[in-house]
């Protein structure tokens, strides 16, 4: 007897399912369907999302609804974004689920010193990727620790590491809604635009038509976080540009800068400044100050520099005209008296008389008025003693020579 020869082709019989013979199509023997967890199932999506059907080899139902089951699979659908990736079922549907983030070194964020990601723990898509944020949006100043002139350090709003950055370049913010002729606030403050670290403070002389600096280093905000564990030099700025561009000179100088706990060592005034009236008071670790050649007026009621026991030399630029009427209220009460010198030649000091005046009813604290210049440097002005103004510091071109 020749056996039937099975074909290809499954026939759906009362319970299972059958071949036909090739060659006298009887029907063969019936088989049982088989289980929907056979690998060799077929998954067929419904109209209806999320759902599909599961059928037999032969294409009978096996299980009639079902919902989907979606897992990832690399190089399916559309490739992951910054927020979704494509996830398959057995079916060939799709679904765009978020990702999931893994475990990183700060919570759920991967981190390096200038940014932070996120890592999804089913596809492995890094995402999200971007620079540390020192405040959200609106707020004033974010999650500061502190700052000193060249760096601040804070808490990243978003992935919560510590982050220690440069300031950005200072620019200035308005301050008041008062305007000037050509559309400028006539106060602005200078400031770090990242973290609001405030420098100091400008504002608008009607008089002068110019700008001046009326505080430094003294908002509440600077004063609570900045660091004085370094030692800085402090640069005063002498222009600035406005928002929309507009440059602005600044000739004047005046507030207070007074911290006992911070290492200012050297205060530069730059070019520009034509009078400085800005008290220095309270800052042990202050060795020098640098004044230009163009300061003009040097004054202030209560003592410019007091307080400042490291100040041991004042250098003044020939071109000052006019400084306190008592070297009292630039150096105040202090026991240490420093030492003043002159950029200048005899006879520039002869014929700078408003200069000469201010120091005429001084001579009793007992200290040499000296030249800069080494031939005459040995030489009291006079041969009087009007006492050293401020101390180790103030220094022209001609003065930096020996002092730096």
């Amino acid at each position: 007897m020749i056996a039937h020869t099975p074909g290809e082709e499954w026939f759906v019989g009362e319970t299972g399912h059958y071949h036909k013979c090739t060659v006298c199509e009887t029907a063969l023997p019936e088989e049982d369907h088989i289980e929907s967890t056979d690998e060799r199932a077929q998954y067929v999506k419904l109209s209806e999302d999320g759902f599909h059907k599961i059928q037999c080899v032969c294409g009978a139902d096996i299980v009639e609804k079902e919902a989907c089951t979606y897992v990832y699979i690399e190089g399916e659908g559309s490739a992951p974004n910054n927020s979704t990736h494509t996830e398959t079922c057995k079916c060939g549907a799709h679904t765009y689920p978020k990702h999931t983030p893994k475990e990183g070194d700060e919570g759920n964020y991967f981190t390096t010193e200038t940014e932070h990601y996120q890592e999804c723990s089913v596809c492995n898509y890094q995402y999200g990727k971007s620079e540390h944020v020192i405040k959200k949006s609106g707020s004033k100043r974010g999650n500061l620790i502190s700052v000193d002139m060249e760096n601040h350090t804070y808490t990243c709003v978003t992935c919560q590491k510590t982050v220690t950055g440069k300031h950005k370049e200072f620019t200035v913010t308005a301050n008041s809604t008062n305007t000037t002729e050509d559309g400028s606030a006539t106060q602005y403050l200078y400031r770090c635009p990242e973290c609001q670290f405030t420098l100091c403070t400008f504002e608008y002389s009607s008089s002068e038509n110019t700008y001046g600096i009326t505080s430094v280093l003294t908002e509440h905000y600077t004063t609570t976080a900045f660091s004085g564990e370094k030692e800085f030099t402090l640069t005063l700025p002498n222009s600035f540009k406005t928002p929309a561009g507009v440059e602005k000179q600044v000739t004047k100088s005046a507030g207070l800068i007074s911290n006992a706990t911070i290492k200012l060592t050297k205060l530069i005034v730059p070019e520009g400044i034509a009078l400085f009236q800005t008290r220095v008071q309270n800052c042990p670790y202050l060795e020098t100050v640098i004044f230009p050649e163009g300061l003009v007026f040097l004054y202030d009621n209560i003592g410019l520099f007091k307080g400042n026991p490291k100040l041991t030399k004042i250098v003044l630029p020939k071109t000052v005209k006019q400084t306190a009427y008592h070297t009292s209220k630039l150096v105040g009460d202090d026991d240490a008296k420093p030492t003043a010198y002159f950029c200048g030649t005899q006879d520039e000091w002869q014929a700078n008389d408003e200069v000469k005046n201010c120091f005429s009813a001084i001579k009793y604290y007992g200290t040499d008025w000296h030249w800069e210049d080494e031939s005459k440097k040995d030489t009291p002005v006079d041969g009087a003693k009007p006492v050293a103004l401020l101390p180790t510091m103030i220094t022209t071109t001609q003065a930096r020579k020996r002092e730096i």
